[in-house]
């Protein structure tokens, strides 16, 4: 029993350590999304009560909606941890030519999800630039039961799906440059590319968009939700490619799709812990940054 408690404290140690390494790169892969499983109730505690902190805006198309069904999942089962699950998911529709303009202030705890459709990947860039610009996101108050906060909890995320795979990685990494440097007080998540579980020149593009902002990511120290690196790896840990020109590729793992493209039950909750360790990482960035 005492060997397994240590374990387990070395493991929650390790996830900390691994996001709370200062200006590195935190790239939340399957390692970390595991360790979100082993945590002690303490720790799953302690990192709860920060995420209630947070307000996320979260904007996607189809296969973004089913992350967040994975993350309402995580809290509707019956043998969830509500202290540790505590992002609350509010979804909205969105016009992604005139934008989106909020009220004067927003819940911390909360995912503000935009289904802004799936227009081209350049489009959906210059969406988001326009949604922090004009629709009051930035400068709006956060309230936490009623009660006013601190204006620094917003964490952006948005992701490029499975049709994207002809996207300009290098374009992809400058625009959320850029949005970082300009809006000092909100964290950017960036993401890696989802994949299909077919061998195809389509999913060899959607590696090398992944390779080119994962390098990028670990070179300026970002932090990286590698969704890519979570569903191309089976339940041992084993990473599932394929062979093309011979060079080795990622590839969605069978187990966690039923039609070879979207997350099935199972895959929607690897990611959604995924998002939760990213999650955690963004709380000890802003902790740093006070």
């Amino acid at each position: 029993m005492r060997l397994q408690w240590i374990l387990n404290w070395l493991m929650a140690m390790c996830l900390m350590a691994v996001m709370c390494a200062g200006s590195e790169a935190q790239v939340i892969g399957y390692r970390e999304m595991r360790k979100i499983d082993r945590l002690r109730k303490p720790d799953a505690k302690k990192m709860g009560e920060k995420l209630a902190e947070q307000t996320w805006l979260f904007t996607h198309a189809n296969l973004g909606r089913s992350m967040l069904t994975g993350m309402n999942s995580l809290r509707d089962d019956d043998g969830g941890d509500w202290e540790l699950y505590r992002l609350m998911i509010t979804e909205q529709r969105t016009d992604r030519v005139d934008g989106f303009s909020i009220q004067s202030k927003l819940d911390k705890g909360r995912v503000y999800a935009l289904a802004r459709g799936n227009p081209r990947w350049d489009r959906k860039l210059k969406f988001l630039e326009k949604l922090l610009e004009k629709g009051g996101w930035v400068e709006a108050k956060h309230e936490r039961d009623g009660r006013q906060g601190k204006r620094d909890g917003l964490v952006v995320m948005d992701m490029l799906g499975l049709d994207d795979d002809e996207a300009d990685a290098g374009e992809y990494c400058e625009k959320m440059n850029q949005l970082e440097a300009k809006y000092r007080g909100v964290i950017f998540v960036y993401m890696t590319m989802p994949l299909k579980v077919e061998r195809s020149e389509a999913n060899v593009r959607r590696n090398k968009f992944n390779q080119v902002v994962r390098a990028f990511c670990k070179r300026r120290g970002k932090l990286l939700l590698d969704i890519a690196a979570i569903e191309s790896t089976d339940a041992n840990g084993k990473s599932i490619t394929f062979q093309w020109d011979g060079e080795t590729y990622e590839r969605l793992h069978q187990h966690w799709t039923d039609d070879g493209g979207y997350l099935n039950a199972r895959g929607q909750e690897r990611i959604a812990k995924g998002w939760y360790a990213a999650a955690w990482a963004a709380s000890e960035q802003r902790r740093r940054e006070r």
